[in-house]
């Protein structure tokens, strides 16, 4: 009986997980629920790992080799995107861009100072900011002056605001709301070696999570990411439109296995997944997600997407003082 029991259980991971991966690579329509699976998907199949130790015990040669394949395929989904080509890993060069991208948090207005040390320890280039408010930004003008001689601050009072600070001079810049309701996205136009790129600071909203109430039980029962598809869908088109090499770079809210993620992919490439080492997980930080207080980020939201033209030697996470990101630090070549 008990045998029966695990062997249908590993059945149940296996079908879940094939299914899942071809739902995914097909492409095929995801409804509310999917999305939001999708999200935690990593999380959710992680117990299969534990399925080929359990199989020791059980003896049972079914299940064994459902263990087996199950724990196989997830470490191919799931796992192996974590580790960067060895090409990339043995890389010393030095770099010709060294750019941070940070959620600040739009409460944390009372460690502006460990904010700014944050920054000054790791010496990027040029820094992406979101959910910058007027206290970052009177930091930044203060003690980033020199530093960062060219500024595109614009706080805000929510998690609208944002901020660009360069060691290169801007010759050109601006914000565009590229949906309505957005966030501003901003772009700036540097020169490095004689060579033109843009950078694009990005901030797309969070999905909408439909509660309902029953014997007063809440519980989801709906999700709308149509506004963070046409975040996605406008920041793509406005990177299209400045004609020349686009780096992006912020806080996307979304996971590598979001729809939107491949939207961005088909174009630019992922440099954390190129070169990074680890899962990169950025988010939440100190802070629940939907009550529950994890002792590490379970999510990796933040990004760098760059094009064709560069390409990626080192990318590695760092602790933002309280905010509930980790910053994400990429040296480009």
């Amino acid at each position: 009986m008990l045998y029966s029991l695990f062997n249908t259980v590993a059945a149940l991971y296996l079908g879940a997980l094939i299914i899942y991966i071809l739902w995914v690579r097909l492409h095929w329509s995801r409804p509310w629920w999917l999305q939001a699976f999708s999200t935690i998907s990593p999380w959710a199949f992680a117990p299969t790992l534990a399925l080929p130790a359990l199989a020791v015990l059980m003896r049972s040669p079914l299940f064994c080799l459902l263990s087996i394949a199950a724990a196989s395929i997830f470490a191919y989904q799931f796992l192996r995107p974590m580790f960067p080509h060895h090409e990339i890993a043995r890389r010393v060069e030095p770099a010709h861009l060294k750019a941070m991208t940070a959620n600040l948090l739009k409460i944390n207005t009372r460690q502006v100072g460990k904010i700014i040390g944050a920054i000054i320890a790791e010496s990027p280039d040029v820094v992406a900011l979101q959910e910058l408010k007027a206290e970052h930004a009177q930091a930044i003008d203060t003690l980033l002056a020199d530093a960062y001689p060219h500024r595109l601050l614009s706080p805000g009072k929510d998690s609208e605001g944002m901020g660009l600070l360069s060691r290169y001079p801007f010759l050109d810049s601006a914000e565009h709301i590229v949906a309505p309701g957005a966030n501003p996205t901003q772009t700036a136009r540097i020169e490095i070696n004689g060579r033109s790129v843009w950078l694009v600071n990005s901030h797309p909203r969070i999905p909408d999570l439909h509660l309902c109430h029953q014997a007063g039980v809440r519980y989801p029962c709906g999700l709308s990411t149509t506004k963070r598809r046409a975040d996605v869908e406008g920041i793509i088109q406005l990177a299209q439109r400045l004609g020349g090499d686009a780096i992006l770079l912020g806080d996307f809210n979304l996971t590598d296995q979001c729809e939107e993620y491949g939207l961005l992919t088909a174009q630019w490439a992922d440099a954390y997944r190129v070169a990074g080492k680890g899962p990169g997980l950025t988010y939440p930080v100190g802070r629940p997600f939907f009550g529950l207080h994890s002792p590490f980020p379970l999510f990796r939201i933040d990004y760098l997407f760059y094009p064709p033209t560069w390409r990626p030697l080192r990318a590695h996470t760092g602790a933002m003082p309280g905010s509930d990101h980790r910053y994400l630090v990429v040296e480009l070549a």
